[in-house]
């Protein structure tokens, strides 16, 4: 339906106008609520999913060291009581 056939209907009816009008500003704003709840989130899972990363980086190069560690120990030195 064309805008004006739109307003043409509603002239007559004001009221009905703006309660059309404020239940889509109320729609409108629910939306941006979800839009921004939604943001939130994914911008937390965005940081969690770095700390992850890193202390998973952090783990694996603990591994590395770990690994060079006992590599070089003498396994006869070691077991000696």
């Amino acid at each position: 339906m064309p805008l004006r056939h739109f307003e043409a209907a509603l002239t007559p009816f004001p009221r009905i106008g703006r309660n059309v009008i404020r239940g889509l500003c109320d729609r409108i704003q629910h939306k941006d609520q979800d839009f921004l709840g939604q943001s939130a989130l994914a911008i937390e899972r965005a940081r969690l999913l770095a700390d992850l990363r890193e202390r998973n980086d952090a783990l694996a190069a603990l591994g590395e060291i770990a690994r060079a560690v006992s590599a070089s120990l003498d396994v006869d030195t070691t077991l000696e009581p």
